[in-house]
């Protein structure tokens, strides 16, 4: 019934309530159907229910790529980019290159590495960068980089996951401003980016070149 759908929506907004805003600028009385279901969506990507979670899931903050990870890190990334979507990636790096990018980024002292793991392997990764020694910028503020989860780890919560893991490793970094930048066009990761507490300040219509055209690119924050 009407009444039904309302209560339900209602109840749903309470419990998320800035998924909410990231999802549906609507009155609570007029969300309907579809965006419950978005709602729903939205909600096992961030926080599951508790009945869903997997005890094989994990996060990790890595300092060290052993071989078996590199392996899976690699095929993550490669999943990622043919399912296009959610790619921030540049093309189809081979897979050579793949595997020479994540060494770097392990041995780099100014990235951190933050894996997300299903069944023990690697599905998914974030980056936090920080300046150099010397940039004026300073340690304290930092960008979030290369964000993405294969898409056969989709649906267990683990890219909510992954950012509030990331956030507690850069507090404990002594960072305290995050920033992340995104193409307008990848939706997911702008819905959980926003329900996450990040405030966009700024499109930039001239993010990237591609395709012999200039594509949007949104900017976040978080303090």
């Amino acid at each position: 019934s009407t009444n039904g759908v309302r209560r339900g929506c209602y109840s749903l907004c309470s419990k998320r309530n800035l998924l909410w805003h990231a999802v549906s600028p609507r009155k609570v009385s007029k969300c309907g159907v579809a965006t419950i279901e978005k709602l729903s969506y939205l909600d096992t990507m961030i926080s599951p229910n508790p009945t869903q979670l997997r005890p094989d899931i994990s996060v990790d903050h890595i300092t060290r790529l052993s071989d078996d990870d590199l392996d899976a890190l690699v095929q993550a990334t490669e999943a990622t980019i043919e399912d296009g979507s959610n790619s921030s990636w540049r093309g189809s790096p081979s897979h050579d290159k793949l595997r020479a990018f994540w060494s770097g980024v392990a041995l780099s002292p100014t990235r951190h590495l933050i894996v997300a793991r299903l069944g023990g392997s690697i599905v998914g990764a974030v980056q936090i960068v920080q300046a150099g020694p010397l940039s004026e910028i300073g340690p304290e503020v930092a960008e979030l980089d290369n964000f993405f989860l294969s898409p056969d780890a989709r649906g267990h919560g683990l890219a909510g996951r992954i950012v509030r893991y990331a956030e507690e490793v850069a507090r404990s970094l002594g960072i305290i401003s995050l920033d992340f930048t995104v193409r307008d066009d990848r939706s997911d990761a702008v819905q959980i980016f926003e329900a996450m507490g990040y405030t966009r300040w700024a499109k930039k219509r001239t993010f990237r070149f591609s395709g012999g055209q200039f594509q949007a690119g949104l900017h976040y924050t978080k303090i």
